[in-house]
């Protein structure tokens, strides 16, 4: 009789699984049938999409901003090789037995130096595509900047880290 009570308890279990295996499924294909899941395909083509759809930009908007985005990433591809040769060699010091404080302080401000140019770039490109926007389509495209830049800074699906939610003392 055990052994019929002890299936009858795994039965329920595989059946409690089940239910719940599928409802996640469910709700995440909701969740991306929204456009709120996870990117998926040409990052582009998503950045068009929330800009007619959220923002509603319209085709002279999209074209005008089409521009503006193949000029800025040709401009940036330079500038983010220079920011990966940097960190590479910031952090090819630890292969060195001895190194200076001051040293380590340059390669680091170069490092420093070099995200820096493309934050301000980035900016400066953000503030044009903010200028695209009528007056009317103003607040949502703070909304949409804001949600881009807060995926850029870490504070996105995935947050900052341990300390997110954690006030400072």
């Amino acid at each position: 009789m055990s052994y019929l009570r002890n299936n009858k308890v795994l039965l329920l279990i595989i059946a409690a699984l089940l239910i719940v295996n599928f409802g996640l499924l469910y709700y995440g294909v909701r969740k991306k049938d929204r456009g709120h899941g996870p990117r998926k395909g040409d990052p582009k083509e998503w950045v068009i999409d929330r800009l007619k759809n959220d923002v509603g930009f319209n085709q002279e908007q999209i074209t005008t901003y089409e521009d503006l985005r193949t000029k800025h990433f040709d401009s940036l591809k330079q500038m983010f090789d220079e920011l990966r040769i940097a960190k590479e060699s910031f952090f090819n010091l630890l292969y060195q037995p001895e190194v200076s404080d001051s040293a380590i302080n340059l390669y680091a401000a170069e490092v420093c130096g070099k995200q820096e140019a493309i934050d301000m770039k980035m900016l400066k490109h953000f503030r044009n595509l903010k200028r695209l926007a009528t007056n009317e389509q103003k607040p949502k495209m703070d909304s949409f900047l804001q949600n881009i830049t807060q995926r850029m800074i870490g504070g996105g699906r995935h947050g900052p880290g341990p300390d997110k939610g954690k006030k400072k003392k």
